[in-house]
C-alpha cells in the first residue's frame, strides 16, 4: 500500500498553522498575547496622562512584538524550514511518499528514505481526511486518506493494528 502527495508551501503552512494551537506553543501564545494587551493598556494609560507621545510609543513597539511572536513567527519559521527543505530536496514542492511493506514503512521524502519499524508505532489518529501516526522518538508521520495510490486507510489501518500487535 502506498500513500503519496505533493508538499506545497500551503500544506506546510496549515501544519505550522495547527500546531500554533497545541502543547507548548499554546502556552506561549497566551502568554504572548497577555503581554502585548498590558502593553497596549499601559500606552493608552501614558497617553492619556500626557507623558508625552515617546513613552507610549515605546509600549505599542512592544506590544506589536508580543503581537508577532504569539502569531506570525512560526509562520515565518515555517517558511525559512520550507526554504531549506526545498533546497535539500531540489525542488520548491516535493512528493511524500508513505510505503507500507511487510516488514515496515518507508518514508521517501525528495531524495530522503528513512525507514520505520511497526513496532515503532505507538498510536494512530485520524480526524476527517487525516490521519496521523505517531512514533515512539515523538515523531509523527501525517498522510491524507485520500491519497491513497493503492489500496485505503481501512487496509491500511488494519495492516498497521495488525503489525503493531506482533
Amino acid at each position: 500500500m502506498t500513500n503519496q502527495y505533493q508538499v506545497t508551501w500551503e500544506l506546510y503552512r496549515s501544519w505550522a498553522v495547527e500546531n500554533i494551537w497545541k502543547g507548548r506553543n499554546l502556552f506561549l501564545a497566551i502568554v504572548w498575547s497577555a503581554l502585548a494587551l498590558v502593553c497596549v493598556l499601559l500606552g493608552i494609560a501614558y497617553a492619556v496622562n500626557s507623558y508625552g507621545i515617546m513613552f507610549p510609543s515605546v509600549y505599542f513597539l512592544f506590544a506589536v512584538l508580543c503581537t508577532y511572536h504569539a502569531f506570525f513567527r512560526v509562520i515565518v519559521a515555517a517558511k525559512a524550514k520550507y526554504r531549506k527543505l526545498g533546497k535539500l530536496y531540489g525542488t520548491e514542492n516535493w512528493t511524500r511518499e508513505i510505503i507500507f511493506k511487510e516488514d515496515g514503512i518507508r518514508l521517501v521524502e525528495g531524495n530522503i528514505v528513512i525507514q520505520i519499524a511497526y513496532k515503532d508505532i505507538v498510536n494512530l489518529r485520524d480526524k476527517a481526511n487525516k490521519v496521523w501516526i505517531d512514533l515512539a522518538n515523538k515523531t509523527v508521520i501525517r498522510m491524507y486518506k485520500d491519497t491513497f495510490v493503492d489500496g485505503d486507510w481501512e487496509s491500511c489501518k488494519r495492516r498497521i493494528c495488525e503489525k503493531m500487535s506482533k
